[in-house]
């Protein structure tokens, strides 16, 4: 009997209701900076469901594209890992490690089950993933609850370097200090795509101000993951549609700001440096004794702009800006 050598592969106990989908939460066991996951009850939770596993998948995609094996492969959806063998190429992309052999092309269910669970096995053994109620069963089955916990358990494992409560006082101390929008959440917050355009120009300074933008969402959100992804480097896992949506998901946000800090994990750039939409002349000490130190702006198209260091005593290298642009052959030496 062909069943009775099967493995046995773990799967989850029972339950009396399905679950959909995830969000995170903070119980009173837990410090105040902790985050996890949690699987939140109930048939359906609207388009936030779908947002998340859009986002989801398009993690996946990222990763996938790093894959030594086939850097080309992509999902349309996460039931393409019910097989096990983009779940496998998933971990080893994001391990760096080789799983070895493993069925690639059956269609039968107990290749697939294999293969998931050797997936399953290898973050748990290997790499030190804690999997609650997470078997090889869930994942070939399309339990979609359970497979969104899963993307979720690895992005906490491989993408995330702070906590929730770290990255927002990371994002919300970057976005203050280039603009004038503040931020409370990885939800609404962002709906108009100016938090995150501001995000990026204190990551670059000069690249948009983000308080001069107009109250088209789209266009903002557009914009900042245009500029993220040119400036930067980060690719978005989120779509400009989805993040100004009003059902958008934390966790997908949370997701994509976690990748742009993971390019810029420094705090706010230097401040005096102008941004590219400052108009006239301005002076940036790039070295000086340690007395006090002014940056000096022009007005306008004031071409012209005396500088004079504020102890009087000189021996200040500046560079200077004419409408945010470096002018050549800088710093000079001002002063003895």
């Amino acid at each position: 009997n062909l069943q009775e050598l099967l493995p046995v592969f773990p799967r989850e106990t029972a339950r009396s209701e399905r679950m959909a989908a995830i969000t995170w939460t903070q119980t009173q066991e837990e410090s105040e900076d902790r985050m996890h996951s949690v699987v939140a009850k109930g048939a359906s939770h609207g388009e936030w469901v779908n947002i998340q596993e859009r986002c989801f998948v398009a993690w996946v995609n990222k990763h996938l594209a790093k894959s030594k094996a086939d850097p080309t492969i992509r999902i349309e959806s996460l039931s393409e890992l019910n097989t096990g063998v983009r779940l496998i190429q998933l971990v080893e992309a994001l391990s760096q490690r080789s799983l070895g052999r493993y069925s690639a092309t059956s269609k039968m269910r107990i290749h697939h089950l294999s293969n998931v669970d050797k997936a399953l096995q290898f973050l748990i053994k290997d790499q030190g993933v804690t999997l609650v109620n997470i078997g090889a069963s869930d994942v070939v089955d399309n339990h979609r609850d359970i497979v969104l916990g899963l993307i979720w358990t690895l992005i906490q494992k491989y993408e995330l370097r702070l906590s929730r409560a770290e990255l927002l006082a990371w994002a919300r101390d970057m976005i203050s200090s280039t603009s004038n929008i503040t931020i409370h959440n990885f939800g609404s917050d962002w709906n108009t795509g100016k938090a995150l355009c501001a995000l990026v120009d204190a990551c670059k300074p000069g690249l948009v101000d983000a308080d001069a933008l107009g109250p088209d969402s789209l266009a903002n959100a557009t914009l900042g993951m245009k500029l993220a992804e040119e400036h930067l480097g980060v690719t978005p896992v989120i779509s400009p549609d989805d993040m100004v949506s009003p059902h958008v998901d934390e966790l997908s946000v949370l997701t994509y700001i976690a990748s742009i800090n993971a390019v810029h994990p420094a705090g706010p750039a230097d401040p005096t440096r102008p941004p590219s939409f400052l108009k006239g002349m301005f002076v940036e000490v790039v070295r000086g004794p340690e007395s006090s130190i002014e940056q000096r702006t022009g007005d306008g198209n004031d071409r012209s702009l005396t500088y004079v260091p504020s102890d009087g005593r000189g021996g200040y290298e500046v560079r200077i800006y004419w409408h945010g642009k470096l002018i050549p052959g800088l710093p000079v030496l001002v002063g003895n």
